[in-house]
């Protein structure tokens, strides 16, 4: 009888930098997920969740604002999820000290995805003008038609909707819909999603559910 070879574990890193930013980029695979727990556990190394310590030793600047840039986007997910008073004051400092530190750095891409979750602290907490301003200091630093630049516009539409801006919110996706091919289901999802939304609140239904349809097959990828 033929047996299956037994696969052998791929060996963590012994550096504590390759190591973090290994846990970091599975939490980030997990988070964009919603698997909010499985992108926890991923950081069980250096972070056990919202109120815990970070334990950044002999990490570089940047594996610590990584970290930090995990840390801060997790709690402030789970806290609105959860409503615990709090994790977005929590959140919004630790993502803070993340802009700050790829700012010194000069790692203006990281800089911008922090500042995009920062932004969305506030936007959850309805401080809707701290929010889009945040956003546009992001956006003043990212190039236009990069997944990132595209994250960013999605949010910022997020905050003009929430505003009641309905007409605003929705010539910003008119802006994004000639950019959406070739980029990722959950870039893809999130967009339908978001248009679909915004054209329900304007009494497009059928458009609606035509976006919200696209937005459940992407997500559903």
């Amino acid at each position: 009888t033929l047996h299956s070879p037994v696969k052998t574990p791929t060996p963590l890193p012994t550096d504590p930098t390759e190591l973090v930013l290994l846990c970091c980029a599975a939490a980030a695979h997990h988070e964009e997920r919603g698997e909010y727990a499985r992108a926890i556990e991923s950081l069980e190394l250096f972070w056990n969740g919202p109120g815990s310590h970070l334990t950044p030793d002999r990490l570089t600047t940047e594996a610590y604002a990584t970290l930090l840039l995990r840390a801060g986007s997790l709690t402030g997910w789970l806290g609105s999820q959860r409503q615990v008073e709090g994790w977005q004051e929590q959140a919004k400092d630790l993502l803070s000290e993340s802009a700050g530190l790829f700012a010194g750095l000069s790692l203006m891409e990281r800089y911008a995805e922090t500042m995009r979750h920062l932004g969305i602290c506030y936007w959850r907490e309805g401080s809707f003008a701290e929010a889009r301003l945040i956003l546009q200091q992001a956006l003043d630093v990212t190039p236009g038609q990069t997944d990132d630049w595209l994250a960013l516009k999605l949010s910022y539409a997020l905050v003009e909707f929430s505003e009641e801006k309905h007409q605003v919110c929705l010539d910003i996706y008119a802006e994004l819909a000639p950019t959406i091919d070739g980029r990722s289901d959950f870039l893809k999802g999130r967009f339908h999603n978001g248009l679909g939304i915004a054209l329900k609140r304007v009494g497009e239904i059928d458009l609606a559910i035509v976006e919200l349809t696209a937005a459940a097959y992407h997500f559903g990828c």
